[in-house]
């Protein structure tokens, strides 16, 4: 085990280097994409542009600029925003709590929805609730998040008034109004995410169910409950775990 895993950390490097170096080349190549032009417009002054260009090292060839770029990275340094000239590690470390919160309550919003109709419609096929867990499904995946978020905020925020439309208050500072601005985003971002998850635990569980291990633990006379919950979710959950990763 330790020797594939040591196989597998080493694979990564090169995959990590060819990967970021395509990434890097190609955004330098886009037209239109000079950070020099992004920054002082298409009418500055061509000798400004150039100092510019000679600050930044964007005169250097791409894998001299790669090498840079690298080497700052290896030091924990990843640059400055060319739209706010602030350092990067600043402001992923000022984003990144309401980001791993909203993470976090969009994956538990998905698996509280998920979890339950997936199950009830591998148990019930053919059923009421497996019929509208495949149209929900369905319409999960095929509405956009942008549109289901402006439905939420209309009703919720504009006509009941019940929600913020906009804001965000720290976890630490309220937990009450923290609540209140992060449920929309959250069942927003949530409910893709459940559509998905709700089709791979259905097949899962469907699977999991015609397996003779089953049939054996409700000929010695288990109930359905326990043969669904000790028996075929555990097992079932393997590729849902993937799915949630």
């Amino acid at each position: 085990m330790r020797r594939f895993l040591m196989r597998r950390l080493i694979a990564v490097v090169p995959t990590i280097l060819i990967v970021t170096g395509l990434v890097y080349a190609l955004v330098l190549l886009v037209p239109g994409r000079d950070p020099a032009v992004f920054l002082l417009g298409d009418s500055a002054d061509p000798a400004l542009l150039e100092r510019f260009h000679q600050e930044l090292g964007l005169n250097d060839p791409i894998y001299v600029q790669y090498g840079h770029w690298l080497l700052n990275l290896a030091k924990g340094d990843l640059g400055r925003s060319i739209r706010t000239n602030e350092r990067l590690t600043t402001e992923i470390r000022q984003r990144m709590g309401v980001t791993i919160e909203l993470a976090v309550g969009s994956l538990a919003v998905a698996l509280v929805i998920a979890l339950p109709i997936g199950v009830w419609s591998a148990v019930r096929p053919n059923s009421l609730i497996d019929n509208v867990g495949t149209v929900f499904a369905i319409a999960g995946a095929a509405i956009p998040n942008f549109w289901l978020g402006i439905l939420l905020i209309y009703l919720f925020a504009v006509s009941l008034g019940w929600l913020p439309a906009e804001g965000y208050v720290r976890l630490t500072n309220d937990p009450l109004d923290n609540l209140k601005h992060m449920i929309m985003p959250m069942v927003t971002a949530g409910t893709a995410a459940a559509a998905t998850i709700t089709r791979q635990t259905r097949a899962a569980v469907m699977e999991v169910l015609r397996q003779d291990y089953i049939r054996t633990a409700r000929a010695k006379g288990l109930s359905q409950r326990l043969v669904i919950t000790r028996h075929a979710l555990k097992n079932s959950l393997i590729p849902v775990v993937t799915v949630l990763g």
